[in-house]
């Protein structure tokens, strides 16, 4: 299993609305894809402003399949302008 964390930071503003296309479009989305295991949108506990995207996925192989189709960028699109500074992402395996 390999896991992919994507970091991001919402303003308080937007966090709503980000939740909102997260859960309604994204996670549907991305449950589609090929070795895909689960997705989630994990939230700080704190005051602060960092949320991660979580996704899992069976291989390396289906991860990276997911990326190069341009389908994680498309992603990213729904919430573009709704995320200050860059988005930063790590891949684990287990």
């Amino acid at each position: 299993m390999v896991v992919r964390l994507t970091r991001l930071r919402i303003p308080p503003e937007k966090i709503k609305e980000v939740k909102k296309i997260y859960q309604k479009q994204i996670v549907r989305e991305v449950r589609k894809q090929k070795g895909n295991l689960n997705v989630m949108l994990l939230e700080p506990v704190d005051d602060s402003t960092d949320y991660i995207s979580f996704t899992a996925w069976e291989s390396n192989v289906d991860a990276a399949a997911y990326e190069s189709s341009g389908k994680y960028q498309e992603m990213v699109e729904k919430i573009n302008g709704m995320f200050s500074g860059k988005i930063t992402f790590k891949t684990y395996k287990t």
